[in-house]
């Protein structure tokens, strides 16, 4: 939510209101400086995640899966985390990034295991494009032979499809944008009437829906 309410306030989305009421009238008017709380919030944020999806990853091997249905939902959680991981990075790259085209421009630092203090440089978009894409390649071909669509809670096979057609979109890959998103579109149709769309909000129907 707070990455769509900085995004709306950011660019055109929303007019700024008469008064300061903690609405974000300094971001709106593009005021963001070392006092911008937001911007630590969101970059420690994602990283946290990051983090917590390493510390997991770096401990699997040390969990045992003895039955064909205890290997196959470690291999889910396992695509499930490195799906998770590429959306942080890809997300802090569309935040502080200085080009979402330009492979040699700076982008955010590649957190592919567990730290504490250490202080990482920044890598080039090329290199975090490369990273998240390989890890999103990754998590769709396992999930898809050892999960299904069925629970839109959970990281599926198409979500990460979703994901890849606004990476390529970002990227201007335009054919690999198309391919994917139009997989999911035509796996999720749209609502059909009024009422299947009204229910979406009040959880009464997943129309819509890829997670």
């Amino acid at each position: 939510q707070s990455f769509i309410e900085w995004s709306a306030y950011f660019t055109d989305e929303c007019r700024k209101g008469i008064g300061n009421r903690g609405a974000g009238v300094a971001v709106h008017t593009w005021s963001v400086n070392t006092a911008t709380d937001e911007v630590e919030a969101y970059y420690a944020g994602l990283y946290g995640t990051i983090n917590s999806a390493n510390t997991v990853l770096a401990k699997m091997d040390n969990v045992s899966a003895v039955t064909e249905e205890e290997k196959k939902e470690k291999q889910k959680i396992y695509a499930e985390l490195i799906a998770i991981r590429a959306i942080a990075h890809f997300d802090l790259l569309r935040f502080f990034a200085t080009s979402y085209t330009d492979p040699n421009a700076l982008a955010v630092p590649i957190v592919d295991k567990v730290i504490v203090f250490e202080q990482l440089p920044r890598n080039t978009v090329g290199q975090l494009m490369a990273f998240v894409k390989r890890d999103l390649e990754t998590a769709y071909n396992t999930l898809n032979e050892v999960s299904d669509n069925s629970d839109v809670t959970r990281i599926t096979p198409l979500a990460v499809q979703a994901i890849r057609a606004r990476v390529a979109l970002y990227s201007k890959e335009y054919n690999d944008a198309i391919a994917f998103s139009t997989e999911v579109i035509n796996a999720v149709p749209l609502a059909a009437n009024a009422t299947e769309y009204i229910d979406i909000w009040a959880d009464a129907s997943d129309a819509e829906v890829v997670y």
